[in-house]
């Protein structure tokens, strides 16, 4: 496999995290949670509505977070005061031992974050916005605490983790087909009894990472871990990227959260991108049909697992809309 599909894939489709110890920098906060510290970047207006950001992985700061908050987050900043959480574990976050990486540990980050969010600017509530796992903590949290959510954005994700795996794996199934990828059809067919168990889903993620162009077209990785120093700041980010993968994938392939979707009534984004064969946008589609509120869903035809990457104006344009939409309900 060459390099940069070995990388992204590692980086973005293993559940991965990376860390790096050191305080806070003038834009952001480290909070207590429970047992750990985490690290919270906080910028934009601060007479805006707030927006919380969940990355993917778990725990992928690097590629899940940093290139949605240079580019569409950026954007977003002058009107909305934007906060971007490094989950446990990760990033500038606290290291988190094994036995403290659970989904109950993660879901009570979020509302730490969001009381502390509630002190310190003076919200009463937020737009959400999960990414890939993300989108499953945020749609677990919003269930959990549904007066503090203003509006809920689930962007390249799911509800249902073994049908999501299932689903990515037909569409990379079909892609390799398609094109004569002979060694994926081969490794593909080894896991379709299967694909979301845990080894399975590494081998899937391997080749769903690279179809239909892969994650990286719109990305020039080396020149992105340049730009942001990424092996200084995070030295030890493999070994962290694979203990939070395996402490949390038992809970997380188990999850079904369709009864969630049933009670929540705010106003819901769910955007893929066409081209994803990690989280194929039927994913969303069918989920949206179960939502108890309004849901506007959008498929963005150029993009992958990273619509902010790919399309990030049409991110940012359909984020707006959503929120001014968010934001008139809670008027």
């Amino acid at each position: 496999m060459p390099l940069r599909f070995s990388l992204i894939a590692l980086l973005l489709t293993l559940m991965t995290a990376l860390h790096v110890h050191g305080e806070s920098d003038d834009s952001g906060h480290l909070i207590t949670s429970g047992d750990t510290r985490l690290y919270l970047d906080v910028a934009g207006n601060e007479t805006g509505p707030l927006v919380l950001f969940l990355h993917g992985g778990p725990g992928n700061v690097v590629l899940g977070l940093l290139p949605f908050q240079y580019s569409v987050g950026q954007a977003l900043e002058p009107d909305y005061l934007m906060a971007y959480l490094h989950q446990r574990g990760a990033g500038k976050s606290d290291p988190a031992p094994p036995a403290a990486q659970t989904m109950a540990a993660n879901i009570a980050d979020v509302s730490a974050v969001v009381e502390h969010l509630r002190k310190r600017y003076g919200k009463d509530d937020l737009h959400l916005v999960g990414h890939s796992w993300g989108g499953f903590l945020a749609l677990q949290y919003a269930a959990s605490a549904p007066e503090q959510v203003r509006s809920l954005t689930l962007m390249s994700s799911g509800v249902n983790v073994k049908d999501l795996s299932q689903a990515s794996f037909e569409a990379t199934r079909d892609w390799a087909q398609k094109n004569d990828v002979s060694e994926a059809t081969q490794a593909l067919a080894g896991i379709a009894e299967a694909p979301w168990r845990d080894q399975n889903q590494m081998v899937l993620a391997q080749w769903s990472s690279r179809a239909n162009g892969g994650i990286a077209a719109n990305l020039d990785v080396p020149a992105f871990f340049a730009a942001h120093n990424i092996p200084q700041q995070y030295p030890d980010g493999m070994q962290r990227q694979l203990a939070a993968r395996n402490a949390l994938y038992a809970e997380f392939v188990a999850l079904d959260l369709t009864d969630h979707l049933e009670k929540l009534t705010m106003p819901a984004l769910f955007l893929s991108g066409e081209r994803d064969t990690i989280t194929p946008p039927r994913l969303l589609a069918g989920a949206a049909q179960h939502y108890g509120g309004s849901v506007h869903v959008v498929s963005l035809p150029e993009s992958h697992h990273l619509p902010y990457v790919d399309q990030p104006q049409e991110v940012e344009e359909s984020l707006r809309l959503h929120f001014q939409a968010g934001d008139r309900t809670d008027q």
